[in-house]
């Protein structure tokens, strides 16, 4: 039997945070297959010159079919390194990893998380500064995490959480 005290951030209703990190260059980190050398030549031509050059691609070049496949590998063991090794729930969308939190967890969660990927040689994106966000989108502190937050063009909001545990999912 375990047994303890609910933190007094979480009395009256759990609310619930959350935060959206994103890799950054995720692909470019990512090496092409040695034996597709040949077959990921990018070819620009050079306006000075008058002429097309070619150059090798070494990283997984964005938007590729099987790229992205393969990507996604990358971001699924992520995502299991983070949820078994330090126990926080998040997912990913692409190189976007959301995740929802109680509030007296923020904190922590935000640390790990990117403590985590800064010993894995992974780079996040800072959010951009001047970025016009809603009320309910404005960060609660340094660890990033609101009660709404965006992923990839859509919005969660977590502002209900507390009072009648409602989530609302919307188009950004």
């Amino acid at each position: 039997v375990l047994q303890g005290r609910i933190h007094p951030d979480m009395a009256g209703g759990l609310e619930l945070l959350g935060r959206t990190w994103d890799l950054s260059k995720a692909y470019k980190r990512l090496p092409a297959f040695p034996g597709h050398m040949a077959l990921s030549c990018v070819a620009v031509y050079n306006p000075w010159r008058r002429c097309v050059e070619f150059f090798e691609h070494l990283p997984l070049a964005f938007g590729g079919r099987l790229n992205v496949l393969n990507f996604n590998w990358v971001a699924r063991a992520l995502i299991h390194i983070v949820v078994a090794g330090l126990g926080i729930p998040i997912t990913h969308y692409f190189d976007d990893y959301p995740c929802i939190v109680p509030r007296a967890l923020a904190v922590v969660a935000a640390k790990a998380v990117e403590g985590l990927m800064g010993l894995l040689g992974w780079d996040l994106k800072r959010p951009k500064e001047g970025a016009v966000l809603a009320p309910e989108e404005v960060p609660l502190g340094d660890h990033g995490f609101s009660r709404a937050f965006g992923c990839l063009g859509v919005l969660m909001r977590l502002q209900n959480t507390r009072s009648d545990g409602a989530v609302t999912v919307t188009n950004k």
